[in-house]
């Protein structure tokens, strides 16, 4: 019994450390900006600010944004991109009223 508490003690401890660790440690994301110019799968993308309403979707202000390119782009890539853009939100629980940047595609074609 003495035993599991002190492998419990340590593993709570490491965990307390790498939670530490990771709130001290600046982020080592591209800043948004640069993303921009970045080549997604023969497209570029610019970043649009969105402010969500009730009943938004990812996928469906994508869709409206992209009106002529969206479908030539993979949900995935849409995801990834997304998720890029904005870190901490999880995608399946848009908050209406809040502000969220999203990929306006480009064509690669000139």
């Amino acid at each position: 019994m003495k035993f599991l508490k002190q492998i419990s003690l340590i593993i709570i401890f490491a965990l307390l450390c790498m939670s530490i660790y990771k709130d001290i440690n600046p982020r080592q994301n591209k800043s948004i900006e640069s993303v921009s110019s970045e080549t997604k799968d023969n497209y570029l993308y610019e970043i649009i600010e969105y402010t969500v309403r009730s009943g938004d979707t990812v996928l469906s202000i994508v869709e409206d944004i992209n009106n002529e390119n969206i479908n030539t782009i993979e949900i995935n890539n849409i995801i990834k991109d997304f998720k890029y853009l904005n870190p901490d939100t999880n995608i399946y629980g848009l908050i209406p009223n809040n502000t969220y940047y999203f990929p306006k595609y480009k064509s690669n074609e000139r």
